[in-house]
């Protein structure tokens, strides 16, 4: 990867050592990672104060280091999204149609009905008893 000759540099742009002929910007692979992982300050979503980063997707200040403003936001930010996992989790409950335990459904495809085999079998014989009948 060719760099601007303006933005071409005669140190390490992460370990500040000389740079040889061919190298640009850094004096080797190890530090291009470490330059590349290096967490740069960031603005919180929230407050608007500048934080470090704990890990790569961190969006909102730590929750020990912050104001009460900022702290009682990330707070209903949490609740909330407990209360979303909550419903979710309802909704993936429902009855069963034989014998009205609870029946787990998956995350994707079709609704089950029956909590099991044995409440879908016997499901199957009492219609089939009562078309004959």
């Amino acid at each position: 990867m060719y760099y601007p000759y303006e933005s071409q540099r005669d140190d390490c742009a992460h370990c500040g050592e000389r740079l040889t002929v061919r190298q640009e910007r850094f004096c080797g692979p190890a530090c291009r990672v470490a330059s590349h992982r290096a967490t740069k300050p960031r603005t919180c979503a929230l407050c608007g104060s500048l934080f470090t980063p704990e890990y790569a997707r961190q969006k909102l200040c730590g929750y020990a280091d912050i104001d009460e403003h900022c702290r009682a936001l990330q707070d209903e930010i949490r609740a909330a999204e407990a209360t979303a996992e909550r419903d979710v989790a309802a909704r993936r409950t429902n009855p069963c149609a034989h014998c009205g335990n609870a029946v787990q459904r998956a995350s994707a495809g079709r609704v089950a009905k029956y909590c099991d085999h044995r409440c879908k079998q016997s499901a199957y014989y009492a219609r089939k008893r009562a078309q004959s009948a």
